[in-house]
C-alpha cells in the first residue's frame, strides 16, 4: 500500500514545482506518493553530503514503479547524459533522471528547512 500525501507539509504539486519537474496526476498517482516518499527522507538528512545518498536511496527498484512514477513527472524532461547515464540502457535512464529529480527536491526542502532552523533560532535571542 503507498504512503498517503499527508506525510508531508507541501501538497503533491507544491513538491513538484520545488522539485522543477511535471505535476503529478493526481495527489494519489504514483509521481505524487514518490514526491511525498522523498520528502519523507529530509528526517533522515544531516547536512548537504547526505543528499545524493538520500535521493539515490529512493529511487524505485521495480520496473513498474520506476515507468509509472517517470512518466506521471515527466521525468523525460530530464537529461540523464549530464550524469553519464547510458542511453542503451533505458531503464538505468529512467533511474538517473529519478535520481535527478530527488535530489533537486531534497537540497530544495533541506535549504527550506536550515532557513526554519535559522528564524527559530532568531525569534529565541
Amino acid at each position: 500500500m503507498m504512503e498517503t500525501v499527508t506525510d508531508t507539509e507541501h501538497t503533491p504539486y507544491a513538491l513538484a514545482r520545488l522539485a522543477d519537474c511535471s505535476s503529478p496526476d493526481s495527489p494519489e498517482s504514483a509521481g505524487a506518493q514518490w514526491l511525498a516518499r522523498v520528502a519523507s527522507c529530509l528526517d533522515e538528512i544531516e547536512d548537504e553530503d547526505d543528499v545524493s545518498e538520500q535521493a539515490d536511496s529512493i529511487v524505485p527498484i521495480y520496473t513498474h514503479e520506476v515507468w509509472t512514477v517517470f512518466v506521471d513527472l515527466g521525468a523525460y524532461n530530464e537529461d540523464p547524459t549530464e550524469l553519464g547515464a547510458d542511453a542503451g540502457d533505458m531503464e538505468g535512464c529512467a533511474k538517473v533522471c529519478l535520481f535527478m529529480i530527488a535530489e533537486r527536491l531534497l537540497h530544495v526542502l533541506l535549504e527550506e528547512k536550515e532557513g526554519a532552523d535559522e528564524e527559530d533560532e532568531e525569534s529565541e535571542d
